[in-house]
């Protein structure tokens, strides 16, 4: 029954938001879950769970068929340069200073990034869900959780994985149908709304849909092309002749 009402808020969702002009920028702010004391170091460590307590933000601009996530340009409060590489951990997380592109219509998206004194244009695939039953209200937006299938994706991208950590999971909104979300967190028939990476969580804080300026999207064009299976076979390779 539950998946039978998730398909009519889905047909409805779409009949309404098409009739506008579908665009929007959706504020992120990435953080840690406050109920774990920021023990993600150490219970010793407090200067660095201070540190890690300092939150990152992002930004998504969309339209109908396509959108762009980048960092948003904010000065931290601890942004020294004894405790500058710590603060940005979380930036790491949230995307760091890469430009990730949706195509909506190829089904694609491109990660501008630039590692090892080279800017690479990164090709990626949608991301593969599994859709819940489980609703939760986020504002004024009922929204369903959905847990990402690809389980390499977090011991590939961050060594703070490990197998018994639980896969990432999205909250996201049928009632703004676009498949957009911060990062590679896309593709659901809804705008994610929160983000759940073990203890870290991304979430919206500012959603603006429709804006009276016109929103031009654009793409990122400087970089070597180079596929996802290319891109980290060719990272492990430098990565094993610096000897990591």
């Amino acid at each position: 029954m539950k998946y039978l009402q998730i398909t009519i808020l889905l047909v409805f969702s779409s009949s309404m938001f098409s009739q506008q002009n579908s665009s929007g920028v959706i504020e992120y702010t990435i953080m840690t879950h406050k109920s774990d004391s920021y023990k993600m170091v150490s219970e010793k460590n407090t200067k660095m769970n201070s540190f890690l307590s300092e939150p990152s933000y992002f930004t998504l601009t969309f339209t109908k068929n396509e959108s762009l996530y980048s960092k948003k340009s904010i000065k931290m409060k601890s942004d020294t340069k004894k405790n500058n590489r710590i603060v940005h951990f979380l930036d790491i997380v949230g995307g760091g200073s890469g430009i990730y592109h949706t195509d909506n219509i190829r089904k694609k998206v491109l990660l501008q990034k630039e590692a090892y004194g080279e800017f690479f244009l990164i090709s990626h695939k949608l991301t593969e869900w599994e859709i819940t039953q489980e609703i939760k209200r986020i504002g004024k937006y009922t929204c369903y959780k959905a847990i990402r299938k690809d389980k390499d994706y977090e011991t590939r991208d961050s060594k703070m994985s490990s197998k018994k950590s639980k896969r990432s999971f999205v909250w996201f909104t049928p009632e703004i149908p676009v498949p957009y979300g911060p990062g590679l967190y896309n593709g659901l028939p809804g705008l994610v709304l929160e983000v759940n990476w073990g203890k870290i969580i991304f979430k919206t804080t500012k959603i603006t849909l429709n804006p009276t300026s016109k929103i031009i999207i654009k793409k990122p064009k400087k970089g070597i092309n180079i596929s996802e299976k290319e891109y980290y076979k060719k990272a492990t390779e430098i990565g094993e002749k610096m000897g990591f």
